[in-house]
């Protein structure tokens, strides 16, 4: 189970790089949170799962039936008061800062996620401060930069030794 969660989450992570639709909210009003999957319909079965900042992705609720307004599984009890389903699109009622993120719709089906939605609020959260937009960038950067650092100290410690060890050998010294 922990190797879908983990997949899940690496999935999330790949394809929120594509873009997500970012919505600016002032706490404390309802939103609605379209889901863009194109094949969506009546029967289609959906998941909603929302990503904080710093935390892996929970899973918010499912679509159940075939009707025109299907009905809604949730995950948590704590779900049924902050989030209802409007036929596959979310509404977060009454936003607070916990939920302040990015929302993504799947299509169970065929897999497939939403290029999801960014939720943030211009103004300043009880910490003080809104953290950006998320970039892949500068962890990408970061890392690459740690890779080249490792590769030059690998280089140079086979200089080093092959150098030590041709002084050996060599009888360049008058002894």
């Amino acid at each position: 189970m922990k190797h879908v969660q983990l997949q899940i989450c690496l999935l999330i992570f790949f394809e929120a790089v594509n873009g997500l639709k970012t919505v600016n909210v002032e706490l404390g009003q309802n939103i609605l949170v379209n889901c863009d999957l194109p094949s969506i319909t009546r029967s289609t079965e959906v998941y909603w799962y929302m990503q904080t900042e710093c935390r892996a992705p929970v899973l918010i609720l499912r679509t159940i039936g075939e009707d025109t307004h299907p009905l809604a599984k949730y995950y948590s009890p704590a779900f049924k008061q902050k989030f209802s389903l409007v036929n596959h699109s979310l509404l977060i009622h009454n936003i607070t800062e916990e939920e302040l993120g990015n929302y993504y719709c799947v299509n169970s089906g065929e897999r497939v996620f939403s290029n999801g939605t960014r939720i943030h609020t211009t103004r300043h959260t009880s910490d003080d401060h809104q953290l950006p937009p998320h970039s892949p960038w500068p962890v990408l950067t970061l890392a690459a930069a740690l890779l080249n650092c490792v590769f030059i100290a690998v280089i140079i410690g086979e200089l080093m030794r092959k150098t030590i060890y041709s002084f050996t050998d060599c009888d360049c010294f008058f002894g």
